[in-house]
């Protein structure tokens, strides 16, 4: 454990004088992952999908602060939906601008929570979105989930209909909607996840806002396990299409990046908590004190003793107090 605080700490430091490295590096990693699974979502070639579009504008999200990652997100699924058709860029641009007014732009603390959803859902680990918000206690954090959700359904289901939809004419504005709207609103797949991020959310926030002890890790498990137990039932119920064995997995992943933010962020000590009571004229106070996880190892001080002897510091010289100035009179 004294090993694994140690790195804790030489992170936060290496982090301290490199945070701004750091945070860029992040960001542009998020947004071209972001970017490249919605190209992979998207069959076929058109601009959005090229390389030498997606690498800039992930070294621009990477510069701007993180607020922006969703709106270039965003900016790109509305360009890859106009090279599906006029009618699925406006539909995606309406989408996006109701998404950002109603969901993102009432939570300021996790923005990028909406684009790791679909992030963590293309890689097989969404519950860890979830459950890592839930550690943070911030509730309007599920807004962020919904909406992620939602955008990763559209997208998929978009890029897969893609072909049928150029194959039917423009002007069958019902038929071409109903390729676009209905498969991603019908998802059961959708629906399922939704509601299973929501319960891994819901239980993670409520554990940890409960303030008993080991509340992370219980929460990271219970939060995991009722995802995983939601998409299995699910799974039999609505017939959402899941693997059963990659959802296990994907759980067990999420709980290990969660544990890992857990310990970074959250490092708490509680083998060693108190309670404590105060009081004044007025209340009475009981605290409950979880003390922080801490190495000690920097508080070691060790001292080499040589066998050379310092030599001693010479005394002043009390004669040069005594010296008469230079203009006669006498020295103090």
């Amino acid at each position: 454990m004294e090993k694994l605080l140690e790195m804790r700490e030489g992170f936060r430091k290496w982090y301290s004088s490199s945070g701004v490295y750091v945070d860029f590096a992040a960001k542009a990693l998020l947004a071209f992952a972001a970017l490249f699974m919605m190209a992979r979502a998207f069959p076929g070639e058109d601009v959005f999908s090229n390389l030498f579009l997606i690498i800039p504008a992930a070294v621009l999200a990477g510069i701007v602060p993180i607020a922006a990652l969703p709106v270039i997100a965003a900016a790109f699924l509305v360009g890859h939906a106009f090279c599906v058709g006029t009618d699925a860029g406006v539909y995606a641009l309406v989408i996006c601008a109701a998404l950002y007014g109603l969901f993102l732009h009432n939570v300021r603390k996790d923005p990028a929570a909406v684009v790791l959803t679909p992030v963590f859902e293309g890689l097989g680990v969404p519950a860890a979105t979830p459950v890592a918000l839930g550690l943070r206690q911030n509730v309007s954090a599920a807004l962020s989930i919904c909406a992620g959700c939602f955008a990763y359904s559209f997208a998929d289901k978009l890029g897969a209909n893609k072909e049928a939809i150029a194959a039917i004419p423009e002007n069958e504005y019902i038929t071409r909607a109903g390729l676009i709207f209905g498969d991603a609103l019908k998802d059961p797949k959708l629906i399922v996840t939704l509601l299973a991020c929501l319960a891994a959310f819901a239980l993670t926030t409520g554990i940890q806002k409960s303030g008993i002890n080991f509340a992370p890790a219980i929460g990271i498990v219970l939060g995991c396990a009722v995802y995983a137990v939601f998409c299995i039932f699910g799974n039999f119920a609505a017939d959402a299409g899941f693997n059963v064995f990659a959802v296990i997995i994907g759980a067990v992943a999420a709980g290990v990046i969660a544990g890992i933010y857990a310990f970074l962020e959250f490092p708490t000590d509680f083998a060693r908590t108190q309670l404590l009571e105060f009081e004044d004229d007025d209340f009475r106070y009981y605290v409950k004190a979880v003390p922080r996880l801490h190495s000690y190892s920097e508080l070691k001080n060790i001292k080499k003793v040589s066998d050379k002897k310092v030599s001693d510091k010479k005394a002043p010289d009390k004669k040069a107090a005594d010296k008469k100035p230079k203009d006669g009179t006498k020295g103090a």
